[in-house]
C-alpha cells in the first residue's frame, strides 16, 4: 500500500474539511430561513388567536361581573 506525501494528504485534508464546511454552512442557511418561515407563521397564528382570546376573557368576565 502505498502513503501518499505528507503535504498531498494535508491538502487533501483541507480541501475536505472545506468541502465539508461549504455543505454544512449551506444546511445552516436551510434552516434558518425554515425557522423564520415557521416564526412568521407563529406570528400570524399569535396575531389571530389574541383578539378572539381577549374577546373570550372579557366576556368571562363580565359573567363573572353580574
Amino acid at each position: 500500500m502505498e502513503v501518499p506525501p505528507r503535504g498531498d494528504s494535508t491538502i487533501e485534508a483541507r480541501k475536505n474539511l472545506l468541502e465539508d464546511q461549504e455543505r454544512l454552512t449551506a444546511k445552516i442557511i436551510e434552516l434558518q430561513e425554515r425557522l423564520a418561515t415557521i416564526n412568521i407563521r407563529i406570528e400570524d397564528y399569535y396575531d389571530d388567536l389574541l383578539p378572539k382570546t381577549t374577546e373570550i376573557v372579557n366576556r368571562m368576565k363580565e359573567e363573572i361581573d353580574k
